[in-house]
């Protein structure tokens, strides 16, 4: 079995796929194929851990979620679309107060900046979106969510 940050990866990936206004246009990593065929799309990756407490025997770690949405050219109401998309599929996948099929103990949203590229050959729209995913692990065992 995978870390648990790659697993909700994974389950993130999972659940953005099929969004009704991008599709299966999702990918994983920070670049996107930037064609008139991959937008609407988005850009689904990890960046930063850190710890945020714990016991004796588990660590409570949080993990950055980035989100990239990109959109051709300038259109606000594509990307507010798509945006509010992601945050419903997101915060729909919580049961028994955790999220991520039990993977995550919380789901924070950390934020937006939204930038129009009017260089190179694809002018385009990136909002990028930061959540903090906070979960948790027994000392020693990171491949399993506590």
């Amino acid at each position: 079995m995978s870390h648990v940050q790659t697993q909700i990866l994974g389950r993130v990936l999972s659940l953005l796929t099929g969004l009704t206004t991008t599709g299966s246009r999702v990918y994983q990593g920070r670049v996107h194929p930037l064609t008139p065929g991959t937008m609407p799309g988005v850009c689904v990756s990890l960046g930063g851990a850190q710890p945020t407490g714990g016991t004796m025997k588990a660590t409570q770690k949080e993990v950055e979620l980035l989100v990239d949405v990109y959109v051709a050219g300038d259109d606000y109401s594509v990307s507010g679309q798509v945006q509010g998309e992601v945050e419903a599929a997101l915060y729909g996948d919580r049961v028994g107060g955790r999220f991520f099929n039990s993977l995550a103990t919380n789901l924070v949203y950390g934020g937006e900046r939204r930038e129009f590229v009017a260089s190179g050959a694809l002018k385009h729209t990136k909002v990028s979106i930061t959540f903090n995913v906070e979960y948790q692990t027994v000392d020693g065992v990171a491949n399993a969510a506590n």
